[in-house]
């Protein structure tokens, strides 16, 4: 994903260039969207386009569709910034597209065949504008619940991840200090019994978060997911 924003910047200024002597035709930026399948020129189109006619509402649905697609394709457990980036885009541009419906109650009526890239639509003799805020609806509905599971599943991994290296440094700090099991017997410190309640308490967050993660992923499966924690016991002293 990373290195699909880069090619988005570096085709961006190519676009800027190439088009800023000439006016760029809708038409011609929707058969981008529908010949080219090729999201990073579309989404770089529009933006140019977007310049030309602001008002104009079919640019920022068709950018709202193409931040959606990038939002489930970014994965939350490595690239949550990602996530929360074309989320955000998505519920802006769609979020205008519907502005800009509302002001102009006859545009989709008028500009019917720039919605067919949208399935539902092709069965439809007449759309308008209902139709498509109705569409609207329900991909804000869609990404704002995928925004919510998204982190809940990120949270609850990094927490898990957390604790367990938390659990690993007090419990090499425990062995360091006590090269021995008679050091911990004879030497119970308030020092060690207070690490050895961190180390239960880190260990059991570990498996309650692990848990949790694994609760969200299977209600919401992402990338394929199937981390797995099996319990093994460690034999330290002799």
């Amino acid at each position: 994903m990373l290195k699909k924003i880069f090619l988005f910047l570096i085709i961006l200024i190519v676009f800027n260039s190439a088009f800023s002597q000439r006016k760029l035709k809708y038409k011609d930026v929707y058969d981008i969207i529908l010949t080219e399948r090729n999201d990073v020129q579309a989404y770089t189109s529009l933006l140019e386009y977007q310049k030309q006619d602001p008002e104009f509402p079919n640019t920022y649905f068709q950018l709202g569709l193409i931040s959606y697609k990038w939002a489930f394709e970014a994965d939350p457990l490595i690239q949550i910034d990602e996530v929360e980036y074309f989320v955000y885009n998505t519920k802006l541009y769609l979020g205008l597209a519907k502005a800009k419906l509302t002001q102009q109650d006859r545009d989709v009526k008028k500009n019917r065949r720039f919605y067919l890239n949208i399935e539902r639509f092709n069965k439809i003799e007449k759309i308008n504008n209902e139709d498509v805020f109705l569409f609207i609806d329900e991909k804000m509905s869609e990404i704002n619940k995928y925004d919510e599971n998204a982190h809940k599943i990120a949270e609850y991994y990094n927490a898990s991840v957390i604790n367990y290296n938390n659990c690993v440094n007090i419990f090499t700090q425990l062995n360091r200090e006590n090269n021995k099991l008679k050091d911990l017997y004879l030497a119970p410190n308030e020092n060690i019994l207070s690490n050895i309640d961190k180390l239960i308490k880190t260990f059991d967050s570990t498996i309650y978060y692990f848990q949790l993660y694994k609760t969200a992923i299977n209600n919401y499966p992402i990338n394929n997911y199937n981390q797995i924690i099996k319990e093994q016991p460690i034999e330290t002293y002799n």
